[in-house]
């Protein structure tokens, strides 16, 4: 058959919806008894003419979980549940519920079986809420009507996705419906959460392309930003705002992942930098203090990241003041830990009785100062990475 005369068949054909009686005709998920079609009280395309008196205007959920139905009572199929202050597209009424025009992303389902070429080729098929012949129908396409862009399925690859024809109609309660103006409220509304969408692909986008250069080469801070941005302009887009809050988490994870790489071949390079830095048999090391606490820094930087997936909008003193809340306090002598050994957890060691109880360091102390006397540390634990003793970052000396 010829695309034009499908076209041809299109522009003829009438896009009819309905709710089926029962699913007899479901095993073929086409409607085909024309005995039914006369005699059924399935609504045409001239509803939408029937109120013609009625302005339509934008309406505002006021209710938890207020249901949007396929049916104008309180029997009719659940099609989706709305939350406080969602916005919908009243277009009509019938006796207590309002007449819904269907979300722009709201999708329905057609069997694949009954398209070829993006046109339906069966009478009455089908428009169904899930991809299954057991799901409620929303109404049917008639011979040759064109299908935009399906896709198929995630769900079952015997059905296409497509988006929800704009004659379907959905059905709300008045009473948990509000007033919120015109029309142009909700399309406003739908062209800011396009905005909003088309920012978060951009940033998923420029945090993707900053995760292949070189870690000193990302601009950390700038992709935050820019999801934290996301994240408190759009709080009234749900979607949208969950959406850029895990692609923010997932970034920072994968930055970490990357930075602590980085670290690890950093602190490998300073282990051998150490070791020709050999000044005398006394294995004392000749390297400047501010260089070495310096070194440490890296390591802490890696675990504030850490800390700031669960606290947004946080410094490295917010880190530390939290840090102080939870500290120990721990007592003895401190001695200088030189050994030239891979990923050791601390310059120093604190002895008690001459035995040692724990690695130490520091970017805000400088505990060589410290070195042969016995002090109180206030310190807060770090990773030991497996050695005899726990490991302490010192905040400060009592």
């Amino acid at each position: 058959m010829s695309k034009s005369f499908k076209f041809f068949c299109a522009s003829l054909c009438v896009f009819s919806f309905h709710v089926l009686f029962a699913d007899g005709f479901a095993q073929e998920d086409v409607f085909n008894d024309s005995s039914a079609v006369q005699n059924s009280e399935i609504p045409s395309i001239s509803l939408l003419t029937q109120q013609e008196s009625f302005e339509p205007f934008t309406g505002k959920v006021k209710g938890r979980k207020v249901r949007l139905r396929l049916n104008p009572h309180l029997e009719g199929d659940v099609v989706a549940e709305m939350q406080t202050d969602e916005l919908l597209s009243i277009i009509g009424e019938k006796e207590d519920f309002w007449v819904v025009s269907p979300q722009k992303d709201f999708k329905v389902y057609v069997s694949r079986k009954y398209v070829l070429d993006n046109f339906i080729e069966g009478s009455r098929v089908n428009i169904r809420l899930e991809p299954s012949v057991d799901a409620p129908s929303a109404g049917f396409f008639d011979y040759g009507y064109p299908v935009n862009n399906p896709s198929i399925s995630s769900k079952d690859q015997k059905w296409f996705e497509i988006d929800c024809p704009p004659q379907v109609q959905f059905y709300v309660a008045k009473q948990y419906i509000e007033y919120a103006g015109g029309p142009e409220i909700k399309e406003q509304f739908d062209l800011r959460i396009a905005t909003a969408e088309q920012k978060l692909a951009s940033a998923n986008l420029l945090a993707k392309s900053d995760l292949h250069k070189n870690v000193d080469e990302i601009d950390f801070t700038k992709r935050v930003d820019s999801y934290n941005e996301l994240i408190h302009e759009y709080k009234d887009i749900a979607a949208v705002s969950e959406q850029a809050k895990e692609a923010l988490v997932d970034f920072q994870e994968k930055y970490l992942h990357k930075r602590i790489q980085y670290l690890e071949t950093l602190q490998t390079q300073d282990t051998f930098s150490e070791e020709d830095g050999r000044a005398d048999a006394d294995n004392t090391v000749c390297i400047n203090q501010t260089d070495k606490m310096k070194m440490w820094g890296h390591v802490e930087e890696a675990l504030f990241l850490t800390w700031t997936n669960m606290n947004y909008n946080k410094n490295m003193q917010d880190y530390y003041q939290e840090q102080q809340i939870t500290a120990n306090v721990i007592s003895g002598i401190v001695e200088a830990y030189n050994s030239a050994v891979k990923n050791k957890p601390g310059d120093f060691i604190l002895r008690d009785k001459d035995i040692p109880i724990a690695y130490v360091y520091s970017t805000v102390v400088n505990l060589q100062d410290l070195v042969g006397k016995r002090v109180s540390l206030v310190a807060t634990p770090r990773p030991n990475n497996n050695f005899a003793f726990p490991s302490y970052f010192v905040l400060d000396v009592k």
